[in-house]
């Protein structure tokens, strides 16, 4: 079962999500004012996005 990510911290604007996800070295979604911190890619999944960026570019 999956769990559903604690948020991170409470942003004002979408102007400072942004700001604040250049300075961070994790990756965050922006929902509702909240910064939630995201979940890193499967194996499976990285495989399957560089296969479809490969074909995409005629590489493969």
């Amino acid at each position: 079962m999956a769990r559903t990510a604690a948020p991170v911290r409470k942003v004002d604007t979408p102007e400072e999500y942004l700001r604040l996800e250049s300075e961070l070295p994790d990756r965050h979604e922006y929902v509702d004012g909240w910064m939630f911190m995201m979940a890193g890619g499967t194996t499976r999944h990285n495989r399957i996005a560089g296969f479809l960026y490969a074909k995409s570019r005629g590489d493969g």
